[in-house]
């Protein structure tokens, strides 16, 4: 740099001719660097020529970070640049003062304070006769511009990372960008996309609504749209577009991304497949099946034709699932399903709604009201002779047998789907109870029984917490006139249905789930109502009060925990209590059976087996079981003493009984005929209607107050 500057010898004349020339130029030269170069970035420079020091004009000084009124040298501007670009500095400077060609270079430098900022230095080198003499130029900073364009840089590159199509485009709908993902996902060149409309990625987009779709983009600035779009090749996906609106440079444009919602769209399928369709056959579930129901019914009425729905419900399915497992179930349901669907119209529609239970939907049958009956009727015999057909699964054949109820349709103006559905149901039920393996048609006397059932279960979801329910007491006795207990019987008055039979609710009660709860309460109030008995002096302790258990409940693991709490409660003596169980209670899983009862022995609580009789074969599980004992049912006792059969059954009971200690008392007594038999076979204890009636709590509290306590006959 420094020889680049000296001053060689020559004449005196010569160096004050070219003196005063390069002192005309430079005023001239500093004169247009004032005139043009105002702005706080930029300054000029040049080379005194006597001194080799760097002269500066405009903000030179302020951007190399020096006072102005310092005189600054060229080593020192070297020695801020860069180590990495100062060599290339010095390169060009030098080439420039041997070629007097301009130079151009950007530098990074660093100022005395610490500071770092990029420059644009340019200049050219003079020459006077020949040899290089000085030189000038301008600095310019520009980091504000080296870092945009950094950001830029770092902009073009994520953009182009982004997994998604981008791109940019005006007001008219032409592409002005896209980011290097675009071109890959749909196959085209740059120079391919730039300035063509938009659906050139969408064929099927007409750009005559492009003014349209723009208009909603420039509303709301963001848009996002639900389409396809189709690659160079042809290949066409679904996309979702995400577009927002921007304004630059008094230019309207919009970006456009573009996410590839394949995979999205194939699970929404499957969700939307599992939403209205079987997961284990395949087949329509309830809700798609009333869509098309409705949409049939709709057709029926506008065109006057007919179908019929049929309603199928396999017979006692549950013993497969039980014996050989639910995975043999579920085979057998997948190849009836393929059976039913095989032999049905394209028209036809076959759903599964339950565990066994399928539906057809036959749309069109007949143009005539008395055909399509006939039509339904020769269908279904078909389906029942089909599923019928024995099964081979795992070197097993097995066969199932059908209940199938069917309604017409539309058999009323009124009729929607579900109640449709309703009808098919209560015919099949129907069905079952001709036998099974049948089929049922509606008819509309049905539906009285159907509503009133249906009514009954709605009422009886408040009736507890409604005060609806009481308990009655019917005596039992020793002999004709000694009061032994009472069975505790529950009874409900329903404030809309009136006074209903325990044989219509108590069924419902079970099969809801709500006898858990009602029974608790009997036990409860029972307990209550003898122990203020008690406390009156009107209950004697050697009377026994019985209280019925449903399985439901006597199959509660917290059972003895139950009758425990309510006699702790209740501060009744446990042997006032007579539990009593249903002899099909005791068939089933009788060891379980046994340690629950052998739990409410040591509670101190007598256990009785209801019914006893009907399933003869528990006999031989009699001698295991931990009761005190035995009530013959009333169907045996209502056939004596004319009855052969019942006798010998009752004197069997007996018999037994007695060998193994326990007390038997029989039901349902509503002779003198019946007592004098049964005690000239050694049955001394009764209950019936000849003796009373099951009777309010009143009524009874009064016969306990009329009667004298003599010496109670120990009961055998």
């Amino acid at each position: 740099m420094s020889r680049f500057f000296s001053k060689p010898e020559q004449r005196q004349d010569d160096l004050i001719a070219q003196l005063q020339e390069t002192r005309t130029q430079l005023a001239h030269y500093d004169s247009f660097l004032h005139h043009l170069y105002r702005t706080e970035t930029v300054g000029g420079w040049s080379i005194d020529p006597k001194t080799s020091n760097l002269q500066c004009s405009g903000k030179l000084a302020q951007i190399l970070g020096h006072k102005t009124e310092l005189i600054i040298s060229t080593r020192q501007i070297i020695e801020q640049v860069s180590i990495i670009q100062r060599k290339s500095l010095l390169e060009a400077i030098h080439r420039s003062a041997q070629t007097q060609e301009p130079f151009d270079i950007e530098v990074s430098l660093e100022r005395p304070d610490g500071s770092k900022l990029w420059v644009r230095a340019s200049g050219q080198g003079q020459t006077i006769q020949g040899r290089s003499q000085w030189g000038q130029g301008l600095l310019q900073d520009i980091s504000s511009l080296h870092r945009s364009e950094q950001s830029l840089h770092l902009s073009d590159f994520a953009l182009n990372q982004a997994p998604e199509p981008i791109f940019t485009l005006n007001a008219e709908g032409k592409i002005l960008s896209a980011n290097d993902t675009a071109l890959r996902c749909f196959g085209f060149q740059h120079q391919e996309l730039i300035g063509q409309p938009v659906n050139i990625l969408n064929p099927s987009f007409s750009m005559d609504s492009w003014p349209r779709w723009w208009n909603t983009v420039k509303t709301n600035k963001y848009h996002t749209t639900l389409t396809s779009n189709q690659t160079r090749e042809g290949h066409t996906f679904p996309v979702e577009i995400n577009t927002s609106y921007f304004a630059h440079d008094a230019q309207e444009l919009c970006v456009m991304s573009i996410k590839d919602i394949t995979e999205r769209k194939k699970q929404q399928d499957v969700i939307q497949h599992l939403a209205y369709h079987d997961s284990l056959t395949g087949l329509p579930n309830r809700r798609l099946l009333l869509d098309r129901l409705q949409q049939a019914l709709a057709s029926a009425r506008r065109h006057e034709h007919y179908g019929a729905v049929l309603f199928i419900d396999l017979d006692n399915f549950k013993k497969i699932n039980d014996s050989l497992g639910h995975s043999i179930g579920d085979k057998v349901l997948k190849e009836l399903a393929k059976r039913i669907k095989g032999h049905l119209r394209e028209e036809d529609t076959v759903a599964r709604i339950g565990g066994d239970e399928f539906i057809v939907l036959l749309p069109l049958l007949s143009s005539q009201k008395g055909q399509n009956r006939n039509c339904a009727d020769d269908l279904a015999s078909k389906l029942l002779r089909l599923l019928t057909r024995p099964i081979e699964i795992n070197n097993q054949s097995l066969q199932v047998t059908a209940s199938i109820g069917v309604v017409t349709l539309p058999s009323h103006a009124n009729n929607d789907a579900d109640e449709l559905i309703r009808f098919a149901d209560t015919a099949m039920y129907h069905a079952k109870e001709n036998g099974r393996n049948g089929i049922v048609h509606f008819e509309m006397s049905m539906a009285d029984s159907a509503t009133r059932q249906l009514n009954l279960e709605n009422q009886l979801r408040t009736a507890l917490q409604h005060h609806e329910f009481e308990i009655h007491f019917q005596p039992q006795y020793y002999g004709l006139h000694e009061l032994i207990g009472a069975e505790v019987l529950l009874r409900w008055n329903s404030p809309v249905l009136g006074n209903i039979s325990p044989s219509e609710f108590i069924p419902s009660l079970e099969s809801s789930g709500q006898i858990l709860q009602v029974g608790e309460w009997v036990m409860r109030t029972a307990c209550l109502q003898m122990k203020a008995w008690l406390d009156a002096g009107l209950w004697d302790e050697r009377l026994s009060l019985g209280i019925n258990i449903s399985p439901k409940e006597f199959q509660q693991p917290q059972f003895v925990d139950q009758v425990a709490a309510i006699l702790a409660e209740t501060k009744l003596p446990p042997h006032c209590i007579d539990i009593e169980i249903t002899e099909g209670t005791v068939i089933n899983n009788v060891d379980e059976i046994i340690k629950t009862l052998m739990a409410l022995r040591e509670l101190g609580v007598k256990v009785s087996i209801d019914d006893f009789g009907t399933g003869y074969s528990s006999l031989t599980y009699l001698k295991r079981l931990p009761i005190d004992m035995v009530k013959i049912d009333q169907s045996f006792v209502s056939d004596i003493p004319g009855d052969k059969d019942a006798c010998a059954i009752i004197n069997t009971i007996i018999t037994m009984a007695k060998h193994l200690n326990l007390n038997i008392i029989a039901e349902g007594i509503e002779s003198i005929e019946q007592v004098q038999y049964l005690e000239q076979n050694g049955c001394h204890n009764f209950q019936g209607f000849y003796f009373h009636r099951p009777v309010p709590t009143s009524d009874f509290q009064r016969l306990l107050s009329d009667r004298d306590y003599p010496t109670l006959t120990q009961v055998s």
